[in-house]
């Protein structure tokens, strides 16, 4: 009461937490009058009670330390034996190289793809054109294409320089015109000069796709679109697969 006037507080509290959800006051003349205020006043309050409290969280455990896990070690006996193998020849070691691989991890295969294979031909290509005889190709290790185009050089020099002699012994000397027996001889060791510039390429390809076999490393991926017949409502039906292949 004060003095002529009630006064009423009413307050909310939460006894978990002790804290204060809510209130509300007011002034009123008798006990009567403070229906309308309660009224007015008490549901906005009380509702408050519906919604829950959010719950302390708990506090954050430490978990214990884990023991590292063990790193996956890639077998290096095998490995080193690929690598021997392949400087030995990756052709006439190939299936040797095979079973060492077979259980090699795909990362140790592309790993030992990309050291070994072969790249650039621009430096072997202009040996091959100059000085020629198959130097660049035989620096390569494409032996095979180096003797025949050390095979092919000699026999066009041996022509120019003998001025003729390998022809005349096949045919009488004065028969064979001099004009021939250079244009021979250069045709010759212009073909060889013209064959060196593709074999470092062709050989690169080939070697590449021979390591790739030999290490069981399959990078390509396909793809088709097949026709398909399946049954669809009791009838025949048809449609289309598409299908990826590596």
């Amino acid at each position: 009461r004060f003095g002529e006037n009630l006064t009423i507080k009413v307050e909310l509290y939460n006894v978990a937490t002790g804290n204060l959800m809510g209130s509300f006051t007011g002034n009123f003349k008798d006990i009567y009058s403070s229906l309308a205020l309660i009224d007015e006043k008490a549901t906005d309050l009380f509702r408050k009670m519906l919604v829950e409290p959010k719950a302390p969280e708990p506090s954050p455990e430490v978990a214990p330390p884990t023991a590292p896990q063990p790193v996956p070690v890639a077998d290096s006996a095998a490995i080193a034996n690929i690598q021997t193998l392949i400087k030995k020849g990756v052709e006439k070691n190939k299936v040797k190289i095979q079973k060492e691989s077979i259980n090699l991890s795909n990362s140790d295969k592309m790993a030992l793809y990309e050291e070994n294979k072969k790249e650039s031909t621009l430096g072997y290509i202009a040996l091959n054109v100059l000085p020629g005889f198959g130097l660049g190709s035989y620096i390569y290790g494409d032996i095979r294409s180096g003797i025949t185009l050390s095979v092919l050089e000699v026999v066009g020099w041996c022509i120019l320089l003998d001025n003729g002699v390998a022809i005349a012994r096949l045919t009488p000397y004065d028969k064979v015109d001099e004009f021939q027996v250079k244009l021979i001889s250069y045709t010759v060791i212009i073909s060889s000069r013209l064959v060196g510039l593709f074999t470092p390429s062709g050989y690169k390809n080939i070697y590449n796709k021979t390591l790739r076999e030999a290490l069981n490393f399959h990078d390509k991926v396909s793809y088709s679109i097949d026709p398909l017949i399946i049954p669809r409502d009791g009838a025949p039906a048809v449609g289309l697969a598409f299908n990826v292949r590596y």
